[in-house]
């Protein structure tokens, strides 16, 4: 799974999970300036049968930052075998 982050001065460290799991490392998207979208791989997931959960959680916020927003541009899953 990965997704395009957008960074500024009021974003948060996020972390993504599945199904409670955690995937790759948090993202601390804090910048001075409002930036467009980044990649973020945050790894492969495992698609079994099933109703599945992702979600991106909010582990808290650099020293800098002044919020915990999150920018969330683009999710791409791509399926392979």
């Amino acid at each position: 799974m990965r997704t395009k982050l957008a960074r500024g001065p009021d974003y948060g460290i996020w972390q993504a999970y599945q199904d409670s799991l955690p995937l790759g490392e948090p993202v601390d998207l804090y910048s001075e300036k409002v930036e467009p979208g980044r990649w973020v791989d945050f790894g492969t997931i495992r698609c079994e049968r099933g109703e599945k959960l992702l979600q991106l959680r909010c582990q808290g916020r650099n020293g800098w930052s002044s919020g915990y927003v999150l920018g969330l541009d683009q999710l791409e899953l791509v399926h392979v075998r």
